[in-house]
């Protein structure tokens, strides 16, 4: 026996026999070496030790069929070792983007304005609306901003304008002659004044004061008079008066607008009409009183003319009973019939209706219609042109000059 455990092949096969029992102890699940993980150990198997046929894989097949009841069984399975990429195939991962500067990690709880971000509470970073852009927007309905010039006008916004105007009317003779026989030819009649524009959602409400001239000269005569009882007349006639007018407007654009409507007036007279006895200037055309003739009309130079062809119609004062007569206060010559009496009358005041005469007290305006184009350059600037028929005076035409406040 001795003899057989000193031998060479004795020591070889209990050598053989402890490499076994190592092996088996290594790939025990219930090991120390075994529950360390591979990561941790920083070795890597020998390769032989794993490689098909080998004892050793022979072993750790028989390992895993013991370690399989225990998965079944709820028991945490060690994961399998990830197999290693062949060198030949493996890729290479694509190399990570350097960091910017704006992707610097920020620490927890930074506000915007550390993070760079716009401040939400600063009104010029937090891309909401001032108060005053707000306003704007609301006023014009938002869009582009606006110049101060610009002349457009919101719908919704209330306009005033202060300006003055200039205005002529024309009396036409035919119109004259619906109430008399003869009369001069068309008044020209001039008026100046001041008005105040209103003006909303185009819609303009125009109070306005002007002075209207009503001032002429030439040959009247009543409706029904005789020939003989032609007269000049001289006005220097004038109206202090109020005015209101309405218009509404179709705008082409901003900047040009065609206005529509009527006006009413209401004013004081005041100045005087004289009447004076009248003949024709061809029956003396001789005389110094015709160098003053009025469309073939003269004035008679006082109720004796010397020319006996002008008596007829330059008569003496009629002083029949009834008759009010104007006399020279020093001489007490009769000079004329008084207005309102029956007779001749020379350099005589027509009288108001006050007084129980036939020249009115007050006038009245009623222009309809009132046709305007309204231009305005800018948004401070307005100017009218206008034209119209006042039923009391006649066509007119006019121009109007305004600021805008």
């Amino acid at each position: 026996m001795r003899r057989w455990i000193d031998a060479p092949a004795a020591r070889g096969w209990c050598a053989f026999g402890a490499w076994l029992v190592a092996v088996a102890m290594a790939a025990s699940p219930g090991s120390a070496q075994a529950q360390e993980p591979e990561e941790e150990t920083g070795e890597v198997a020998p390769a032989e030790a794993e490689a098909p046929g080998s004892e050793a894989s022979a072993e750790g097949a028989a390992d895993a069929e013991e370690a399989a009841p225990e998965a079944e069984s709820g028991a945490p399975a060690e994961p399998a070792p990830e197999p290693e990429p062949d060198p030949e195939f493996a890729v290479e991962p694509a190399p990570e983007p350097a960091p910017s500067a704006d992707t610097t990690p920020f620490p927890a709880g930074a506000n915007d304005a550390e993070l760079g971000a716009p401040d939400a509470n600063d009104p010029s970073q937090s891309g909401l609306l001032t108060d005053e852009q707000a306003l704007f927007e609301e006023e014009t309905g938002g869009g582009e901003m606006r110049s101060r010039v610009d002349p457009y006008e919101d719908p919704d916004e209330t306009y005033v304008f202060l300006g003055a105007f200039y205005r002529a009317t024309w009396t036409p003779n035919g119109l004259l002659r619906v109430f008399a026989d003869d009369a001069p030819r068309s008044i020209y009649n001039p008026a100046v004044g001041v008005e105040l524009i209103i003006r909303k959602k185009g819609f303009d409400i125009i109070p306005s004061l002007f002075l209207q001239g009503y001032r002429t000269q030439g040959p009247y005569r009543g409706r029904g008079d005789e020939l003989t009882d032609q007269e000049i007349i001289i006005s220097d006639l004038n109206a202090f008066m109020g005015g209101l007018a309405f218009l509404w407007s179709v705008e082409f654009n901003k900047y040009v607008s065609f206005q529509y409507g009527f006006d009413l007036g209401f004013g004081v007279t005041y100045g005087d009409l004289n009447r004076t006895e009248a003949y024709p200037t061809d029956l003396a055309p001789d005389a110094i009183e015709s160098e003053t003739s009025y469309d073939g009309w003269s004035p008679c130079p006082g109720p004796t003319p010397s020319d006996p062809r002008r008596v007829a119609y330059c008569g003496p004062v009629d002083e029949s009973e009834g008759r009010e007569i104007i006399r020279d206060p020093i001489t007490g010559e009769a000079l004329s019939n008084a207005d309102g009496s029956e007779g001749e009358h020379y350099g005589i005041n027509v009288r108001r209706w006050s007084d129980g005469g036939g020249l009115p007290n007050v006038w009245f305006r009623l222009a309809l219609p009132h046709l305007a184009i309204r231009f305005k350059p800018i948004k401070q600037v307005m100017v009218r042109v206008d034209a119209g028929f006042d039923l009391f005076s006649g066509p007119f035409v006019g121009v109007a000059g305004h600021v805008g406040f």
